[in-house]
């Protein structure tokens, strides 16, 4: 029924065309291969391994359909207004860096399979553009600190393992805020605030993500620099408040033979005892041809848990072959891991990918 609805809605958006003045319907398609292992180690030394291969979805870039529309309010002023509904879930996500670093669980790996229920899980919001370059934007969004985040990846898809930064979820997640975003010549700056809390007679507010975050971003020419800072404060019920500390700096060039890209991150996290995650990444990009191009990145960084520090690295290699303007083939591998220690356990995880993307 819920599948139905939403049909519905997408066609009223598109048949309805006429009154704004642009509706636009995108997606993409992500299908192809996917081997994902996981090797846990333990602090004794021993190991154990999970896995999980076969036909997969959304290895290289998620799968997904959306509406954009706008709409003229007159006065210089027009509306905003976009839905978008992931169709799979990363093949990959079991083995991101969640809050705790790679992960360190034994169980097996998910996510080869479209998503069970579809709902405007990943994009829904409505806002103002004032012109002048000033944009109000409210809802769920994929903030301009995870723009920052995954547009200084070299990486042609954002969902593969290799990226130290991009396979931390903190750094990557998406927000529910009202973003202000001023654009002031070669620099766009942006302000969000995040407000999510639930309150009940006798119990202690429960703070879903509040808080805020702010990021600038420098274009001009081949140049790009950008940074962004989030603090958020999460507080279940019953549990200690959690507050969250996250900073990305990153800068990437276009040499016109290869664009490098470079990336700083940290995520520190206070709550009954502080932890701190650091990482820097380096990668590049050649097009090698008007069709083939390939990257390499590799990444470092340290798991600071206060009584322990447990290294961590990550590489990745691979190549986009372009069918069309719309429509590429992908081959990736990649590996990451947390080294472990005598007192934290470790984690290695290892992933190939081939598949075809089409966007619409």
């Amino acid at each position: 029924m819920q599948k139905k609805l939403i049909a519905l809605a997408i066609t009223a958006a598109f048949a309805s065309a006429p009154a704004f003045a642009d509706t636009q319907v995108y997606g993409l398609i992500d299908s192809g291969y996917n081997n994902v292992s996981n090797t846990h180690t333990l602090t004794n030394g021993t190991s154990s391994k999970t896995g999980e291969s076969g036909i997969s979805f959304s290895a290289n870039q998620t799968s997904k359909v959306g509406v954009k529309s706008t709409e003229d309010l007159g006065n210089g002023m027009k509306g905003i207004y976009q839905l978008e509904m992931g169709l799979s879930s990363n093949p990959a996500s079991d083995a991101n860096f969640g809050s705790a670093g790679i992960k360190t669980g034994t169980g097996a790996n998910s996510g080869f399979v479209p998503n069970s229920t579809i709902s405007p899980d990943r994009i829904l919001t409505a806002g103002l553009d004032f012109g002048q370059g000033t944009t109000l934007t409210v809802g769920r969004m994929s903030s301009p600190f995870r723009g920052i985040v995954y547009g200084n990846d070299a990486f042609y898809g954002s969902n593969l393992v290799g990226n130290l930064v991009t396979m931390d979820s903190a750094l990557t997640a998406r927000v529910i805020a009202a973003n202000v975003e001023q654009k002031f010549g070669a620099v766009t700056g942006t302000v969000a605030l995040l407000d999510d809390t639930q309150t009940a007679d006798g119990t202690a507010d429960v703070k879903v993500k509040n808080g805020f975050e702010a990021t600038a971003v420098y274009k001009q020419d081949a140049l790009s620099v950008s940074g962004g800072y989030r603090n958020t404060k999460v507080a279940p019920l019953a549990t200690v408040e959690t507050t969250t500390k996250e900073m990305i700096l990153a800068a990437n060039y276009d040499f016109g033979v290869a664009k490098l890209y470079g990336q700083f991150a940290q995520v520190k996290a206070d709550a009954t005892t502080s932890t701190k995650k650091t990482y820097e990444t380096l990668g590049v990009n050649v097009p090698f041809t008007s069709a083939l191009a390939g990257y390499v990145q590799t990444s470092f960084g340290k798991n600071d848990i206060g009584t322990d520090s447990p290294k961590m690295s990550a590489f990745a290699v691979g190549g986009k072959y372009s069918m069309s303007k719309d429509t590429w083939a992908y081959a990736d591998v990649g590996t990451a891991k947390q080294d472990n220690t005598s007192l934290t356990a470790g984690s290695k995880v290892d992933q190939v990918a081939v598949g075809l993307v089409h966007s619409f």
